[in-house]
């Protein structure tokens, strides 16, 4: 029985190892990538990452630059010789796996190639620590000339900033970290809870935490001067809201968020994690970015796009807590918020209404400066032809009048209420010769 075992491996090519007479595959390499039908090297096979612990160094006078220290948990799915993570632009200083240094090379645009001192075992648990530094990747955006910066976006702007299992399939928790010099008005915002700033010999620390597991293109960080302002829902939920220079104009909109919560609970159940917000920057083009519990306005929220934050706040359940397993299921999140913003852009207009938050404390204002969004493409605005037909099939009110009962079924978009979808992105580049992209999407992948 041995000799036969060991003919068909040599007939076939493949490597066995004899175990007291039972045959046994030798560890095998992960795949490069997910697999994706869109973006197939975006992710990697072999492992599965239950969290990161992000630690970045950054100075604002060195745009260009950033010092990372990155550390994922995962488990192995196979018997492992060797992984990979990916990371873009960024040069690697040393990688340790299970705490013992590993070889490691970069391939391609975004491959991270690990070999660890010892192959690892299905089942096994392991630590990968990655310390890098250099240029990041191109979704580490700058701001401005002051060097503030924003990273975010879809489908793939994690591994821009640190090593990462990039695709939305695997969701781990998420800390970050971020030092920078101590400059009075700026301020660091993340995922999740915030902790106390630490300052300690002219540099100042920010930490986030988001104990909910996130997929990694929904992680983010925006570095700017900016106005923060916290307070917490009814039911003890904290919030924390910042505004960039000029953008404070959209505070009236976000002070709504308690009605717009509600709003979508009513619809979808209860909010499913335990912190909410926004960053809101200056602008007339509207748009947004459902960054994990705390989205992102990079075009303004002007009145007519109200709508932009019931859309990006119903991504909370749609995209965020329930993610897409592949990219070509995009409307499964979008669908679901576009359908949202339509109900709730009509039963919840756009006119200022009292705070209904608990009382914000706003932090030390920031310096002045100045600071413009991510270039976007501004969608039209153009307003849609006045219909006739009802808001919904569950009231008779005509177009113009808002529902008085029931959830908006069918939504009918009349001058009354114009709210168009919010702008797309022109920034989005696919790593792969896919001929599909997300973009056909109803708003397509957001790079904002």
């Amino acid at each position: 029985m041995l000799k036969r075992v060991w003919a068909t491996a040599v007939a076939t090519g493949s490597i066995l190892v004899l175990i007291s007479g039972t045959a046994v595959a030798a560890p095998s390499p992960g795949s490069d990538g997910a697999g994706d039908p869109l973006f197939p090297q975006d992710g990697n096979g072999g492992y599965r990452v239950s969290h990161y612990d992000v630690a970045l160094d950054y100075d604002p006078a060195k745009p260009d630059h950033l010092t990372g220290d990155t550390a994922a948990d995962a488990v192995a799915t196979q018997d492992l010789s060797r992984f990979d993570l990916d990371l873009e632009g960024l040069t690697v200083q040393s990688v340790t796996v299970a705490g013992a240094p590993a070889a490691f090379t970069c391939t391609g645009e975004h491959e991270l190639v690990i070999t660890p001192a010892k192959p690892l075992r299905r089942g096994q648990s392991f630590r990968v620590r990655v310390r890098y530094q250099g240029t990041p990747g191109f979704f580490w955006m700058t701001a401005d000339d002051a060097g503030a910066v924003h990273a975010f976006g879809e489908p793939h702007s994690a591994s821009s900033w640190y090593p990462v299992n990039d695709h939305p399939s695997d969701k781990a928790t998420f800390h970050l970290a971020v030092t920078m010099p101590d400059r009075p008005g700026w301020a660091v915002v993340g995922n999740g809870v915030p902790a106390p700033p630490v300052v300690r010999d002219g540099r100042k620390t920010f930490s986030w935490t988001e104990n909910h597991p996130v997929a990694s293109y929904l992680t983010g960080v925006v570095i700017d001067r900016m106005t923060v302002h916290t307070g917490h829902l009814a039911d003890g939920t904290p919030v924390v809201d910042a505004y960039t220079t000029g953008a404070e104009a959209a505070k009236p909109f976000e002070d709504r968020l308690p009605e717009v919560l509600g709003f979508l609970s009513s619809r979808f159940g209860k909010y499913p994690f335990s912190a909410a917000g926004g960053v809101f920057y200056p602008g007339g083009t509207g748009g947004g970015f459902e960054m994990q519990e705390r989205p992102v306005y990079p075009g303004g929220v002007p009145p007519e796009q109200f709508t932009d934050i019931v859309h990006e706040q119903a991504h909370q359940w749609f995209g965020d807590s329930v993610a897409v397993a592949r990219w070509s299921d995009i409307c499964l999140k979008e669908c679901f918020a576009t359908y949202a913003d339509g109900c709730g852009g009509r039963r919840r207009r756009a006119t200022t209404s009292t705070p209904t938050t608990a009382p914000r404390s706003p932090a030390p204002a920031r310096t002045s400066g100045r600071s413009r969004s991510r270039t976007r493409v501004p969608a039209s605005t153009a307003a849609p032809t006045p219909s006739a037909r009802s808001c919904c099939t569950r009231c008779a009110a005509p177009s113009a009048t808002p529902c008085s009962s029931g959830p908006c079924v069918i939504s009918s978009r009349s001058t009354a209420t114009p709210t168009p979808p919010g702008p797309t992105s022109s920034t989005s580049r696919p790593r792969s010769t896919a001929t599909t992209s997300p973009a056909s999407s109803p708003r397509g992948p957001t790079a904002p």
